[in-house]
């Protein structure tokens, strides 16, 4: 639901809110005027106030639909929660006023004015019974309907005020108690009851005042764990930290730091960072606003081979990717890396670049007896929204099936699985080859298959095979 339909349908449940706490404010100072009940005269000014809260409300809601501009860049959510403030300080007012009332009736507070006789039990006509049991009713249905729609619709105000509402719905029950007890003869029970009221009043206030500070002081929305576990989700993120969120469950602003390989390169990099912000705003759809920085983690660069090799492609325009490392029996260190570099370069500068890179490599990696890169250009935007379009349409069974038939001593795949990130897909599949075939042919096969699939599906970012003995 948009902004604008958002507000029409609050404004909606208040107007209707409104009349309901009308009705039942009606009835309980109409019965108390009748018969000089304090309690009914102390619910009857506190449903009354709840009218009072419900127009606040309509207020606010006009102001908080308004979208984001240049001095509210958030929106005007809050000035929900600001009418939340308003109705507690309202409640508050109420709960002074009725114990003040109250403490008068017992005699112990000057009174402050001449009249301060307790009702007497004749005055407690079936009537006046009647009445705040029809404004209990009326109070349950209007808190149950706006506190429904309130949760539906996300707003604080809705919640707040259906809080209020139902505790004048017990208010109006205990009315009825105490009248029973006034027509019994104990007169004392009215201030009493008047008292306790006020007690409710302030707690309901309490409970708002607590629930909007939590909001105006941008306490924590989302649990940074869950928020890190599902951006670790997307391939290529190593770490996150300073995972901050605030607002409302339903506008939620959420920002946190995310860590890649510092030797990506800006275009996958920013891939990654997309992919990041699409997968949050699926796992928490109350998110409006998602900030998801992209920058490098250089713990990666400790004292591996490969951390060595990430700090030999310092400064050269490149990205690098699917760097692999080989020691063979005699102990020689072979390093092997795939150079992504700006697709309009001519060969030869391609190659110098390489050149260069491998001999930097040589230097930090001084136990690498042979470095071989492999060259490719760097996907452009435009290469990767044809590989996503084409990719949508690919069957990659089929196109499996058909790559393995052109490799001798390769049958059977299964276990496929394909994976789509922001740059590319991610395939792995499981294959089957003669039991007795020597591991290095097995091994040559498996980088054959792979070559082929990357021809026909040059979107591939990546391909898993594994073979293992058919029966």
């Amino acid at each position: 639901m948009d902004t604008a339909a958002r507000s029409a349908e609050i404004q909606r449940v208040l107007l209707i809110t409104l009349g309901m706490n009308v009705l039942a404010a009606a009835v309980k100072l109409s019965a108390g005027a009748w018969s000089g009940s304090l309690s009914l005269l102390a619910g009857g000014v506190d449903a009354a106030f709840d009218g009072l809260a419900n127009v606040a409300g309509l207020a606010a809601t006009r102001f908080a639909s308004r979208p984001a501009d240049a001095d509210h860049p958030y929106g005007h959510r809050k000035y929900e929660t600001f009418v939340g403030v308003a109705i507690a300080a309202l409640l508050f007012l109420t709960c002074w006023r009725l114990a003040n009332e109250a403490l008068q009736h017992l005699g112990l507070m000057a009174p402050g004015n001449a009249d301060r006789s307790l009702i007497a039990a004749a005055d407690v006509h079936w009537l006046v019974l009647v009445a705040p049991a029809v404004a209990a009713t009326i109070n349950w249905a209007t808190a149950r309907y706006e506190a429904r729609r309130g949760v539906t619709l996300g707003s604080e105000l809705l919640v707040a005020d259906a809080g209020h509402t139902r505790s004048d719905a017990w208010v109006s029950l205990a009315i009825v108690g105490g009248l029973v007890a006034v027509r019994a003869g104990l007169l004392w029970v009215d201030p009493v009851l008047a008292l306790g009221i006020a007690v409710v009043v302030a707690w309901t206030g309490w409970r708002i005042v607590r629930d909007t500070a939590a909001i105006l002081s941008d306490r924590a929305v989302l649990d940074p764990q869950a928020v890190s576990e599902a951006a670790h989700g997307v391939p290529g993120v190593v770490g996150t930290h300073a995972i901050r969120s605030r607002g409302t469950p339903d506008a939620t602003a959420l920002d946190l730091h995310v860590q890649v390989d510092p030797h990506l390169g800006i275009g996958r990099a920013h891939a990654i960072g997309h992919a990041v912000k699409d997968v949050l705003a699926d796992r928490f759809p109350g998110t409006t606003d998602i900030v998801v920085h992209v920058e490098p983690d250089w713990n990666l660069a400790g004292n591996g081979v490969v951390a060595a090799v990430r700090r030999a492609l310092d400064g050269f325009p490149v990205e690098a990717h699917d760097v692999h490392v080989h020691v063979d029996a005699a102990g020689r260190t072979e390093v092997g890396l795939h150079l992504e570099l700006d697709p309009d370069l001519c060969l030869a500068d391609a190659h110098d670049i390489a050149t260069a890179v491998e001999s930097a490599v040589r230097a930090e990696v001084p136990a690498a007896v042979r470095v071989v890169t492999h060259l490719e250009p760097r996907p452009t935007t435009a290469d990767r929204a044809a590989a996503a379009d084409s990719d949508r349409d690919r069957d990659w069974e089929g196109l499996v099936a058909a790559a393995v038939a052109t490799i001798a001593g390769l049958s059977h795949p299964h276990d496929l699985n394909v994976v789509r990130i922001a740059s590319g897909v991610r395939l792995s599949i499981h294959i089957d080859a003669a039991p007795s075939l020597p591991l290095a042919s097995a091994h040559a096969l498996a980088e054959a298959l792979e070559a082929r699939l990357r021809v026909v599906a040059p979107e591939l970012e990546r391909v898993t095979i594994h073979v293992e003995p058919g029966s």
